[in-house]
């Protein structure tokens, strides 16, 4: 008489586990990989919309904004003008920290860091270079229109 047996042999259980393994030693470097560039891609839209932000406040508020990178906090300020041009009032700070401790402000070519916005909505030209601790990079380029462009390298 043959009988049936319910269950799974020890064998069974360990090849099973080891498949696991293979697979997870796959998947896992990708989904860093994939996280890491998509805090990037998340950091760079905010920083776009800021831009864009700042020059629709410029033109409807009738008074010059600024945007001020700090390489060495990583974050920037978005300042408005004070009427009259008694100064700058700080609107707000941005931490790029909020989209992964990993995101970096390596390099910007305005002068003194600074975006400026005029009243008409025409920006300072230049460019602003975020990077990630996998060596990806976005460069956001704004022209003289103000309107912003990004290229981006991943690895």
């Amino acid at each position: 008489m043959i009988q049936c047996r319910k269950g799974f042999s020890l064998i069974e259980m360990l090849i099973v586990c080891a498949i696991i393994a293979v697979l997870s030693l796959i998947t896992v470097p990708a989904f860093l990989r994939y996280t890491a560039n998509a805090n990037l891609k998340s950091a760079v839209r905010e920083v776009s919309s800021d831009i864009l932000r700042q020059k629709e406040q410029a033109i409807s508020r009738n008074l010059e904004q600024k945007i001020v990178f700090n390489t060495g906090s990583e974050s920037y300020t978005l300042q408005e003008e004070i009427a009259g041009g008694g100064g700058w009032t700080n609107q707000q700070t941005k931490l790029l920290k909020s989209f992964g401790s990993n995101i970096d402000i390596t390099g910007t070519t305005f002068g003194a860091n600074t975006i400026t916005f005029q009243t008409r909505g025409t920006a300072s030209m230049g460019t602003l270079t975020l990077t990630n601790n996998r060596g990806s990079t976005a460069t956001i380029t704004i022209n003289i229109t103000g309107r912003t462009y990004v290229a981006y390298n991943m690895q």
